[in-house]
């Protein structure tokens, strides 16, 4: 064993450990999906390890890789994945693309036997998010093994082709699920951004800024392409973009993007600081990693029951979400009636009553379009439905007020 593979081996340790003991508390322990998302960390570590040497000389690429698994590892929106059954598939689709990517990475030698494959196989039967396999090859060659180079992008294509015809004929042979109304793109920066920020909490649906964000992301992500420090920044910004695209409204795997983006940022920034200012850096790190720990906690009660705020509902009966997004609508957590009827919709695509609850949390929200392509889809699936046609009516014209 390499001396490098030994300190991958003791950061993924180090990380897990720290991850399990935050999720160790009372309603985590017993939590269905917590030992996938240990192992979607595992996998991550390499990973980031591997990128982050690229960019950074000596130790500093450990801390850094390290303080981002960790910091991914601990955010609200990804406590609160830990609870939704319905996850699970999504969860594992992202474990199959980044165990694909550091099978890549990490093993030269298996690629002319097409072993980076299998994993993308596997991930592509559970969630349409491993359709971004292909593009993110695409662009981990390109920036870091062809350094950018725009010469070699017809080789790096047709490198990448495999990866894709895996995805898609796996994709095809086991259906997707339903793209849930209001997530869009950009909605979906915004939402995974907001992710790794504690003191927002899990992120609700974004409003019309969120367009304005991806294309500024998109413009950073392509500027920062063309140096060899900021590389690994712009292969965050692309994972992110391309995530958001493939997989809306589903921040876990966009966040892997934001998370490797943002903390290869900060390192760069650091390095430009003066030595006293230098010091304060694993202080101010260590307290945002202990803030995004203690966030969690509340992130058990993402679904409440009535009055009862303790209980975690783990149901696989659509009508039990139909139930919570309508007590969440209630209590004015317009964000949280869209995610429990986008669970329920994902547990039945052709529940009218979702569609209907996802309409009116989304008008008062003042997103007129997604309320009105969510009223559109109920009348789809019952064209004489008079909820979904009042909602949609309502919709119209509260848009066509707002238009004047």
């Amino acid at each position: 064993m390499s001396a490098a593979q030994r300190q991958t081996g003791i950061l993924t340790a180090v990380i897990l450990v720290c991850v399990w003991l935050a999720y160790s508390g009372p309603g985590y322990v017993d939590a269905p999906n917590l030992f996938s998302y240990l192992a979607l960390l595992a996998l991550m570590a390499p990973l980031f390890l591997a990128t982050f040497r690229l960019a950074m000389p000596g130790s500093s690429a450990r801390y850094a890789a390290g303080f981002a698994v960790a910091w991914y590892g601990l955010n609200p929106t990804n406590a609160s994945t830990l609870f939704d059954l319905t996850r699970r598939p999504m969860i594992w689709s992202t474990i199959g693309m980044v165990g694909a990517l550091v099978l890549y990475q990490w093993r030269p030698g298996w690629r002319k036997y097409g072993l980076y494959l299998v994993p993308v196989a596997a991930a592509a039967c559970f969630d349409r998010a491993a359709l971004a396999f292909a593009p993110l090859l695409f662009v981990y060659v390109l920036l870091c093994e062809k350094g950018g180079e725009w010469r070699a992008i017809p080789g790096v294509f047709l490198r990448c082709m495999p990866g894709l015809l895996v995805s898609l004929i796996a994709l095809l042979a086991v259906g997707a699920g339903p793209v849930i109304p209001g997530e869009t793109p950009p909605a979906g920066v915004a939402r995974a951004l907001i992710a790794l920020l504690p003191a927002f909490g899990p992120a609700g649906p974004a409003g019309s800024g969120g367009g304005l964000l991806f294309l500024i992301l998109l413009g950073v992500a392509v500027a920062s392409a063309a140096w060899r420090e900021t590389r690994g920044v712009s292969l965050g910004l692309w994972w992110l973009l391309i995530l958001v695209v493939a997989a809306p409204g589903e921040p876990l795997p966009a966040g892997i993007g934001a998370a490797m983006a943002a903390t290869l940022a900060l390192a760069k920034l650091v390095e430009h600081l003066p030595e006293l200012g230098r010091r304060w850096v694993p202080a101010g790190c260590a307290c945002l990693l202990i803030v995004s720990g203690l966030a969690c906690g509340p992130s058990i009660d993402v679904f409440p029951l009535g009055a009862n705020r303790t209980r975690v509902l783990r149901s696989r009966d659509p009508i039990d979400w139909i139930r919570v997004s309508a007590i969440q609508y209630n209590a004015g957590d317009y964000a949280g009636t869209i995610a429990a009827a986008s669970t329920a919709l994902r547990l039945k695509p052709d529940s009218v009553a979702a569609y209907n609850n996802m309409c009116v949390a989304f008008a008062k929200l003042n997103m007129w379009d997604q309320a009105i392509h969510a009223s559109q889809l109920a009348l789809k699936l019952k064209p004489d439905d008079p909820v979904a046609k009042e909602n949609l009516a309502e919709a119209q014209e509260r848009k066509r007020r707002g238009a004047k």
